[in-house]
């Protein structure tokens, strides 16, 4: 994940005349996105993304690391340079302080981030900014709880969870501050 992302359009899925062996679709890579963060000791590590479309004019590439140890940053980028492959710098940079995190949104400049607990144990969520830092609250997500998406519409995040038979897609209400 420290090389990068690699995009793929699905609007490029392709059948096959003849089968490769038991393939008979391909999907090309599209573009591959990496960062030259210069905050920080090493490459970002994309553990996980999203897309904040809290504005729609000018949508942002939400990533961050997962790490349980150390100083996990969570990053923005404009999302227009890199779908037109133009590079661009980050946004923002900022060290969370939340270890084992597995997927952030941002709702109206607040940063919502999942942490795991392992097999056992209900995940945390985290609210916060780089300003005020974070706050942690607690058996908020699923056992297992992996990436995060805002829904306007309902006002809640999604997830999903990780673990073989227990893997769900649950709608959280967006807790109050």
């Amino acid at each position: 994940t420290r090389r990068g992302v690699r995009v793929f359009d699905l609007r490029d899925l392709t059948l096959l005349r003849r089968p490769l062996g038991r393939h008979r679709y391909v999907l090309p890579q599209r573009q591959h996105w990496s960062s030259t963060l210069t905050a920080g000791p090493a490459p970002l590590r994309w553990s996980f993304l999203s897309v904040d479309a809290s504005t729609p004019a000018e949508p942002e590439l939400l990533a961050g690391e997962y790490a349980r140890r150390g100083t996990p940053r969570l990053v923005r980028f404009p999302l227009a340079p890199l779908l037109a492959d133009r590079p661009v710098p980050a946004a923002e940079v900022i060290d969370a302080g939340v270890l084992s995190m597995q997927g952030a949104a941002r709702v109206d400049g607040t940063w919502w981030v999942s942490a795991s607990r392992g097999t056992s144990r209900r995940g945390r969520l985290w609210y916060g900014d780089a300003g005020r830092g974070f706050t942690r609250v607690d058996d908020a997500l699923p056992v297992g709880c992996e990436d995060l998406s805002y829904e306007a519409a309902g006002h809640r995040l999604w997830t999903q969870a990780e673990h073989p038979g227990r893997r769900l897609v649950v709608a959280v209400p967006l807790p109050q501050q």
